[in-house]
């Protein structure tokens, strides 16, 4: 017969038992606390990149005017990173870079005398480059994440639709989408006039998150402006 109660080693074993199950809770639970907030940061990531990309979309919906593939862009100083293709020329417009000309929209900042058009430029540079600038071209500094790329959104007022000889004022920079691992533009097809028409934008969600790289699957939207034929 024993007596009642636990004997030392039993009660030995039943305090291990118990560390083991609290490090296995403990673990599983800061796991599923990581996913959680990989799953949050990457939702709202995606929504981010999905309103960009249809900001782009809207833009060339819009466009009088889609500069050719190949030709090169005007970009002022403002365009902070803007792509090159050899100092201090800008990469030529295609898979990195989009220029286009709209009509001014209702409210716009293009007042002056025969300031009647847009002229915008969509270019992809590294975070690192918009960490400095007004409110409206910055990202926040994130250490983790300095390799993704931003979608940048370079805007001016032009009193023409010709690249050569447009003279640009109220010149504007913004951020678009951020948090990118890859972006690009396509231009499939040429209307029955020989002008572009067309853009396909592709951009791919992608975040360090609590040292975990998370990417998403790629936003592919096809845009085509309305008033090129």
């Amino acid at each position: 017969m024993k007596a009642n109660g636990f004997t030392l080693l039993e009660l030995l074993i039943v305090m291990g038992l118990g560390t083991l199950i609290l490090v296995v809770a403990s673990q599983l639970l800061m796991s599923t606390n990581k996913v959680s907030t990989s799953s949050v940061a990457m939702s709202s990531g995606v929504n981010h990149v999905q309103q960009g990309a249809n900001v782009v979309a809207d833009d060339v919906r819009r466009a009088l005017n889609i500069v050719a593939p190949g030709q090169t862009p005007y970009l002022s100083t403002l365009a902070v990173g803007a792509p090159t293709g050899g100092s201090p020329a800008v990469t030529p417009t295609g898979a990195d870079v989009l220029a286009l000309y709209t009509a001014k929209s209702v409210g716009t900042r293009c007042t002056g005398p025969a300031e009647n058009y847009e002229y915008v430029v969509y270019y992809f540079t590294a975070r690192s480059n918009a960490t400095s600038g007004s409110e409206w071209s910055t990202v926040a500094p994130d250490a983790r994440n300095t390799g993704q790329k931003v979608l940048m959104q370079f805007s001016a007022c032009v009193t023409v639709l010709d690249p050569a000889s447009a003279v640009t004022s109220q010149e504007m920079l913004r951020v678009v989408s951020d948090y990118l691992g890859a972006g690009s533009f396509a231009y499939p097809g040429i209307s029955t006039t020989g002008k572009y028409r067309r853009v396909v934008l592709s951009l791919t969600p992608k975040q360090n998150v609590l040292g975990q790289a998370v990417t998403a699957s790629p936003i592919t939207t096809v845009a085509t402006a309305r008033n090129i034929h």
